[in-house]
């Protein structure tokens, strides 16, 4: 049986719709009863599920790009959408530090550690939005693959366009209220700090307004 399953996020993670037919644990509140038209969306929890249980060495670069073909390509960057690529090396001597300017950055990137770009910002929107967290999620563009490198060690998602727009249009105050509770969230720990949240929304509401002038998209890098 081959569906979009296959086509999403299962070849790279060794699983087929097949291995995706079973009732998953009451407990775990993020995954539904296995069906075939849900399994994407089950595909993308266990991705969440694998991150994190690595979390402390996992990197997130969001980013914006004009398009997921140009997005796409920042899988081959080492060092992440946001790191310019090398130059040749100066062969006289003294050496020296380079610098680069601005633009030659590939893309506008902010690094966040521990903020996955599906269940968190997922919970985010939904705080955001006032929209249904299992709504959000099984979206066509919330964490869809469209890069994947070295057996999914090294990916690139999309984010959703209804989150990028929340953020752009949401103000501070919104942000210092969101923050409380989204801290509050599982997926924290019990280790989120709502100011230290706040201070990445605004960072994250930043790059989402550059990107709407622009007329960007935005999405993140990930590396284990």
């Amino acid at each position: 049986m081959k569906s979009h399953c296959q086509l999403g996020n299962l070849s790279y993670l060794g699983l087929t719709p097949a291995d995706l037919r079973w009732k998953v644990p009451v407990s775990d509140r993020r995954i539904p009863l296995a069906t075939e038209a849900n399994c994407t969306l089950i595909a993308r929890v266990l991705l969440w599920r694998a991150w994190h249980d690595e979390r402390m060495g996992v990197l997130f670069d969001y980013f914006s790009a004009a398009s997921d073909q140009a997005a796409a390509s920042a899988i081959s960057l080492p060092g992440g959408p946001g790191t310019p690529p090398p130059r040749p090396r100066h062969r006289g001597w003294p050496r020296g530090r380079q610098a680069h300017t601005p633009a030659e950055v590939p893309f506008d990137t902010i690094s966040v550690k521990g903020i996955d770009p599906l269940v968190q910002l997922g919970t985010l929107e939904a705080l955001l939005t006032g929209r249904d967290y299992e709504q959000i999620v099984a979206g066509p563009r919330a964490g869809q693959v469209i890069a994947n490198q070295d057996s999914g060690e090294r990916l690139v998602v999309t984010l959703t366009d209804e989150l990028q727009t929340a953020l752009a249009d949401a103000d501070d105050a919104q942000l210092a209220t969101v923050a409380v509770p989204w801290s509050q969230t599982d997926e924290f720990f019990g280790q989120g700090d709502p100011q230290v949240l706040a201070n990445l929304l605004h960072e994250l509401t930043e790059l989402a307004r550059r990107a709407r002038v622009k007329k960007e998209r935005m999405y993140c890098w990930v590396c284990v």
